[in-house]
């Protein structure tokens, strides 16, 4: 789901920035130097951490986390829980409707349709484009 929190904060263009730290950023064991305070952060400078990661407690989720010293930028990232809920519903709705699905088919008396979009299959943004409204911003603040 990872994935997916990132690709919608990229849609919409808001990361729901808490704050940003600049300058010398030390990253060992996953442990995360200057200390973040947030559940997702979205680095930038790393050699081995670039983009969009989740945090627990003061550490980078994830294993094979290679240790290293970098001058660079980490945006720490609060997003809404109902912006999350969002997020999984986006999730659930790409399991469903993965890219290149069937529009439609037809078998012995049986058919069914697929709801379709400007391109043939309807995109998650497209079935979530009035959700998505609200959290949209002209500009991304990360990047």
């Amino acid at each position: 789901m990872l994935y997916t929190i990132a690709a919608v904060m990229q849609e919409v263009h808001n990361h729901f920035v808490q704050a940003k730290i600049d300058g010398t950023i030390s990253i060992s064991g996953g442990v995360v130097s200057p200390e973040v305070d947030a559940p997702y952060a979205y680095i930038k400078g790393s050699k081995f951490h670039d983009g969009f990661w989740e945090i627990a407690g003061t550490s980078l989720v994830g294993d094979n986390h290679p240790g290293e010293t970098f001058n660079g930028c980490i945006w720490l990232l609060n997003p809404p829980n109902d912006f999350l809920a969002l997020c999984a519903k986006v999730a659930e709705f790409e399991a469903k409707t993965p890219a290149g699905a069937l529009q439609s088919e037809s078998l012995e008396g049986y058919s069914y349709t697929l709801a379709s979009g400007k391109n043939g299959v309807l995109t998650w943004q497209e079935a979530y484009s009035s959700k998505l409204r609200p959290y949209r911003r002209m500009f991304s603040e990360v990047g």
